[in-house]
Protein backbone atom coordinates (compact mmCIF):
# COMPACT_ATOMS: atom_id res chain seq x y z
CA UNK A 1 0.00 0.00 0.00
CA UNK A 2 2.53 2.85 1.22
CA UNK A 3 4.87 1.30 -2.18
CA UNK A 4 2.15 2.17 -4.59
CA UNK A 5 1.35 5.56 -2.95
CA UNK A 6 4.90 6.27 -2.99
CA UNK A 7 5.19 5.21 -6.55
CA UNK A 8 1.93 7.19 -7.51
CA UNK A 9 3.42 10.30 -6.03
CA UNK A 10 6.65 9.92 -8.00
CA UNK A 11 4.90 9.50 -11.31
CA UNK A 12 2.53 12.47 -10.49
CA UNK A 13 5.77 14.71 -9.84
CA UNK A 14 8.16 13.25 -12.66
CA UNK A 15 4.96 13.73 -15.42
CA UNK A 16 5.23 17.24 -16.07
CA UNK A 17 8.93 17.00 -16.86
CA UNK A 18 8.63 13.88 -19.03
CA UNK A 19 8.38 16.47 -22.01
CA UNK A 20 11.98 18.16 -21.03
CA UNK A 21 13.67 14.85 -20.36
CA UNK A 22 12.50 13.70 -24.04
CA UNK A 23 14.21 16.81 -25.11
CA UNK A 24 17.30 16.90 -23.18
CA UNK A 25 19.17 14.24 -25.86
CA UNK A 26 18.10 16.60 -28.51
CA UNK A 27 19.75 19.76 -26.52
CA UNK A 28 22.61 18.12 -25.52
CA UNK A 29 23.17 16.85 -29.89
CA UNK A 30 22.44 20.52 -30.71
CA UNK A 31 25.31 22.19 -28.32
CA UNK A 32 28.13 19.33 -29.66
CA UNK A 33 26.94 20.86 -33.08
CA UNK A 34 27.47 23.96 -32.19
CA UNK A 35 30.43 23.77 -30.09
CA UNK A 36 31.74 22.18 -33.82
CA UNK A 37 30.76 25.03 -35.80
CA UNK A 38 33.01 27.33 -33.52
CA UNK A 39 36.20 24.82 -33.75
CA UNK A 40 35.21 24.58 -37.98
CA UNK A 41 35.66 28.53 -37.65
CA UNK A 42 38.66 28.71 -35.93
CA UNK A 43 40.96 26.28 -37.87
CA UNK A 44 42.13 28.41 -40.29
CA UNK A 45 43.87 30.95 -37.57
CA UNK A 46 44.67 28.10 -35.29
CA UNK A 47 46.63 26.92 -38.39
CA UNK A 48 48.12 30.64 -39.06
CA UNK A 49 51.58 30.02 -37.19
CA UNK A 50 52.14 26.64 -39.46
CA UNK A 51 51.08 27.96 -42.59
CA UNK A 52 54.38 27.78 -43.82
CA UNK A 53 54.64 23.99 -43.45
CA UNK A 54 51.14 22.91 -44.22
CA UNK A 55 47.98 24.15 -46.67
CA UNK A 56 44.24 24.46 -46.10
CA UNK A 57 41.75 23.89 -48.36
CA UNK A 58 37.94 23.91 -47.92
CA UNK A 59 36.10 20.79 -48.63
CA UNK A 60 32.86 20.18 -49.46
CA UNK A 61 31.10 17.90 -46.40
CA UNK A 62 32.73 16.24 -44.16
CA UNK A 63 35.55 16.94 -43.26
CA UNK A 64 35.04 21.06 -43.70
CA UNK A 65 38.76 21.35 -44.26
CA UNK A 66 41.53 19.58 -46.21
CA UNK A 67 45.09 20.01 -44.77
CA UNK A 68 47.48 19.34 -46.78
CA UNK A 69 51.79 19.54 -45.33
CA UNK A 70 53.67 21.97 -48.13
CA UNK A 71 56.55 19.94 -49.28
Amino acid sequence: MLLSLLLLLTLQLLLPLLPLLLLLPLLLLLRKLRKLRKLRQLTPQLLQPLSNFVSLKKGRGNPAFFITLNS
